[in-house]
């Protein structure tokens, strides 16, 4: 728990300093199962210092955790936080596969989505999973809803792509007639939401 400053620590940065953080490790918990401590991008992975010595003085409550950008695997602290623990890679996905985790994911909530609409979709968000997640989680929430329509503006193409959802789907497409079941190519000339956009969908809608 962040909020418990007695038992939780954050580190930060290439200035630690490893004794601290070793007398730190070193303490018991107070009133507590463990003590954490949170370690971010201090180097220690690819230099010299005396933290792997230390390793196996912490009691067993202590919990140690590393992030860090820039590991050499031949270095000793990294080979004893491998022995004594556990590593895992976090390397960015492909987009291959971001693209069956895409479809997979709205599949699983019975949403289907074009091929085409999701390689749009994955070039609007990057493959930063966290924002790809929180775009699909507010296509999910659309279930149930009347309309939902997300609109996708390009300045420099001179146009607009668009995604819709719900019951009353069709009501966008009616607007705009490209528009497949998900999604559609790339709308040119249609770029203001005030002038363009909400008037079409108001006009379908209120017939």
């Amino acid at each position: 728990d962040p909020s418990d400053t007695m038992n939780y620590r954050l580190f930060e940065g290439k200035g630690i300093d490893p004794d601290e953080v070793i007398s730190l490790a070193q303490t018991l918990p107070f009133f507590a199962e463990r003590r954490v401590i949170l370690i971010e991008n201090s180097g220690w992975m690819k230099s010299a210092n005396n933290f792997a010595d230390a390793l196996p003085t912490f009691p067993p409550e202590t919990h140690v955790i590393f992030v860090e950008t820039d590991v050499d695997k031949r270095n000793r602290l990294y080979k004893a936080v491998k022995e004594r623990g556990t590593v895992s890679e976090l390397n960015k996905q492909e987009p291959e596969l971001l693209l069956r985790w895409i479809v997979g994911r709205l599949q699983k909530n019975n949403i289907r989505i074009t091929q085409q609409s999701a390689n749009y979709l994955l070039e609007q968000t990057g493959t930063d999973m966290e924002r790809i997640q929180n775009e699909l989680e507010k296509l999910v929430r659309t279930k149930g809803l009347d309309l939902l329509v997300a609109a996708f503006t390009s300045i420099a193409d001179e146009g607009s792509v668009f995604f819709a959802a719900g019951e009353k789907a069709a009501k966008c497409f009616e607007a705009f007639p490209d528009t497949s079941e998900v999604g559609h190519d790339l709308q040119r000339g249609i770029l203001s939401r005030k002038s363009q956009i909400l008037p079409a969908l108001t006009r379908v809608i209120e017939r």
